[in-house]
């Protein structure tokens, strides 16, 4: 099995053709599940459908007015593909602090992957100064908050490796949950929270327990804008998620900077601190003891 990509620019008949926020990073649950993913260039794609007698208009009309996936096949043409894949062994770790609780039965996760993409496929380094020194940067100033006062259960505070290497760091810790945490209430995420634009916000998996809605409306006293996204992520929430864990995965959107060498310079300050305020009124809230969350599919 594998996922294969199509490329396509601004010029291409698929661009925009769904909401703007369809797809935000394309392939990536594939990658984290070991299954190869393959781009192709929109234009070799455009050939495959005309080989096979297949009209790209329809195609993008279809997909423009139902806005879901089109399955269908292309007759008369067939493509075969070849994967070497070549592992690559590295060394990261976990970093790992917690904050005992009153109620020590129970422990609420933060976490924030720590390692980022390195360099781009030109070559150019990229500083990961969003992706995800942001997130790592909200959940140091968390910590330092949630210190100050002893709170209802555990914080147990992540920093995770490896997660753009397929969430390797979020898979061991799962598989090696310390026992001196008790059962794990709720796991929020922290990834790209630098890039707050028209105080919108997103969130992965508030489908993850039934009291997400409420607990999610009584934090947000910066009114945010919040887009609900699928109960699938990129991210490291999504290991937690899959062992029935409710977790919650907080995002600010993608990069989209072509100059990665000046991503700082990107950064919405403002923005983090608003996304802290949300974080912490949210951890402080679904860590009392009479406050559930239940999780569900």
């Amino acid at each position: 099995m594998a996922f294969i990509y199509v490329m396509h620019g601004d010029d291409s008949p698929l661009t925009n053709v769904n909401s703007k926020y369809r797809d935000i990073i394309p392939g990536q649950h594939f990658h984290q599940q070991s299954i190869p993913v393959l781009r192709i260039d929109y234009n070799a794609f455009s050939d495959i459908l005309i080989k096979g007698d297949c009209c790209i208009d329809d195609i993008k009309e279809k997909l423009r007015f139902r806005h879901s996936s089109q399955a269908f096949q292309i007759p008369n043409i067939s493509v075969s593909l070849s994967v070497d894949i070549q592992y690559r062994y590295e060394t990261t770790c976990n970093i790992v602090g917690m904050i005992e609780g009153y109620n020590t039965r129970e422990t609420v996760i933060i976490g924030a992957h720590y390692d980022h993409m390195g360099y781009d496929k030109r070559g150019r380094l990229r500083l990961g100064a969003n992706d995800n020194a942001s997130g790592v940067a909200v959940l140091i100033e968390l910590a330092s908050l949630l210190s100050r006062a002893k709170p209802d259960c555990n914080y147990l505070f992540v920093a995770f490796g490896m997660e753009e290497w397929g969430c390797i760091g979020s898979k061991h810790f799962i598989r090696n949950i310390p026992e001196n945490i008790g059962r794990i209430k709720a796991m929020i995420n922290l990834d790209m929270v630098g890039r707050l634009r028209d105080d919108t916000m997103f969130l992965y998996h508030t489908q993850s327990a039934k009291e997400w809605p409420k607990y999610i409306e009584l934090s947000n006293d910066n009114k945010l804008d919040i887009v609900i996204m699928p109960n699938r992520s990129p991210s490291d929430s999504d290991i937690f998620n899959k062992e029935k864990i409710p977790a919650l995965f907080v995002y600010t959107g993608p990069d989209k900077i072509k100059n990665h060498a000046n991503e700082h310079l990107f950064i919405n300050y403002d923005g983090m601190e608003k996304i802290l305020d949300f974080t912490f009124k949210l951890v402080r809230l679904i860590s009392l003891e009479g406050n559930k969350l239940t999780y569900q599919d």
